[in-house]
């Protein structure tokens, strides 16, 4: 439930605020953005304070989930998140939900169908080099 308020959250953000303009605008070409009046480093700083606090929510609930928090909890998700952004698409947003959706179903599909032929998260990265061999610029990106 978190997680869902979390997304309509960003995506409201994104798309209806002059934060997410800039922040479109920054992403498109820097130096553009910065010639017709968005204020470069006070987006850039806002980025990352919404990035930050949506990684302190993801440590929050996975440390609920599982009961204990320790330093190396976020290892094994940032490795997953990178394999996520580049299934979905450098860049595209629909991209990385449809690619997190497509790996949470081709792990459990894998781990329920065949057992542990492969540890869990040795499906992710197969799964990533299996889609990068046929379209390189992921799920959704730009050709």
């Amino acid at each position: 439930m978190v997680t869902v308020a979390l997304l309509i959250l960003v995506y409201l953000l994104l798309n209806r605020t002059r934060v997410g303009l800039g922040w479109q605008a920054l992403a498109l070409d820097r130096w553009m953005a910065g010639a017709v009046g968005v204020n470069v480093n006070r987006v850039v700083a806002l980025n990352f304070f919404v990035a930050s606090a949506l990684a302190g929510a993801a440590g929050v609930l996975v440390g609920i989930y599982n009961n204990s928090v320790y330093a190396t909890m976020g290892d094994l998700p940032s490795y997953k998140a990178f394999i996520i952004v580049v299934l979905g698409g450098m860049g595209s947003i629909p991209g990385v939900i449809v690619a997190s959706i497509l790996l949470a179903l081709v792990e459990n599909f894998m781990v329920s169908w065949f057992g542990y032929l492969l540890p869990r998260d040795a499906i992710a990265f197969a799964l990533l080099i299996l889609i990068l061999m046929f379209r390189p610029t992921g799920l959704m990106g730009k050709e």
